[in-house]
């Protein structure tokens, strides 16, 4: 499958339109109708679109996963999820929902990527919304800052059709200044690719090397990147640096904390609110760690039971 290919599938079907207000506006009139039909609202009947194109995606039966179009596949059908996630479903349609994004990983034979919970630590803002700027760039605010989370418990309670990340945007500015000014220390960090090198470990006679030394005794947090070649790692700062915040919130192939002890690891969990990995993925980096060049044979004292 082509990357071409999955472009013009996208176009077709989401892809503009997971980008474009305008669009999505446009696109759900155009499956719904104006107003209610069979199905109850034009929002349902959008949610329902949004999961037949993310499973349509999912079910792909092509090699996507030996080319360079894979990631690019998994990161559209996260997205995809995300902005369905983000939006208040109907029981049925969540249902269906939940049981298609547990099979995103289906994508890939080699490993299992593990994608943010949607009820991520993070939401992606324009960052205009909480600064004063002309960028169009976007900031990714914790959720568990007060602020947030009454804006929350609103949006739940209202009928908005606007998506959870819509709706807070348009709140925080009618916001007092002071509180919109805190809300400016609970912006999470998310790395470029060129800033995450520096967090990116290796291995030499057993003990955990960052940038040439070794990594001193404590608890960080890491993630296995998707490809499965890189080990980030780092110590969480709450509000300011997550999981997350290595792969600027992609698709990752594990995900937790790792306790360092005299320069060699002497513990690993699976503890990611964000990710919520699970014991499938707890094996991706055993599998990584099992490699001659970095623990060989003693990592499994590692594996998750």
């Amino acid at each position: 499958m082509t990357l071409s290919a999955i472009r013009e599938h996208l176009d077709r079907d989401l892809y503009s339109l997971i980008k474009n207000e305008k669009d999505e506006t446009k696109w759900v009139d155009k499956i719904g109708g104006k107003g209610k039909d069979k199905d109850g609202t034009k929002l349902v009947r959008f949610q329902e679109a949004v999961y037949k194109t993310l499973k349509q995606l999912i079910h792909e039966k092509s090699n996507a996963h030996k080319s360079s179009t894979h990631e690019q596949l998994v990161k559209f059908a996260t997205e995809t999820a995300d902005n369905l996630g983000s939006r208040k479903l109907d029981n049925e349609t969540k249902k269906k929902f939940d049981e298609t994004t547990k099979k995103v990983a289906e994508l890939s034979s080699k490993i299992q990527p593990v994608h943010q919970n949607y009820q991520a630590e993070t939401i992606g803002l324009p960052k205009k919304a909480v600064k004063k700027t002309k960028s169009k760039s976007k900031i990714h605010l914790y959720s568990e800052n007060k602020t947030v989370k009454k804006i929350k418990k609103k949006w739940e309670k209202s009928s908005t059709e606007k998506t959870l990340p819509e709706y807070i945007a348009k709140e925080i500015t009618q916001l007092p200044s002071a509180e919109k000014k805190q809300l400016q220390g609970n912006i999470v960090k998310y790395l470029t690719k060129e800033e995450a090198k520096e967090y990116s470990v290796t291995f030499k006679d057993g003990k955990v090397k960052q940038q040439g030394h070794t990594l001193k005794g404590g608890n960080y947090i890491y993630v296995l990147n998707m490809k499965m070649t890189k080990l980030f790692m780092g110590i969480k700062e709450k509000g300011a640096f997550h999981h997350s915040s290595f792969t600027a919130g992609l698709p990752v192939a594990c995900a937790g904390m790792i306790k360092i002890a005299r320069g060699k690891i002497e513990s690993i969990n699976l503890h990611s609110g964000h990710y919520k990995p699970t014991k499938e993925n707890g094996a991706n980096l055993i599998k990584f760690l099992s490699d001659e060049s970095r623990l060989g044979d003693k990592a499994k004292a590692f594996a998750f039971a």
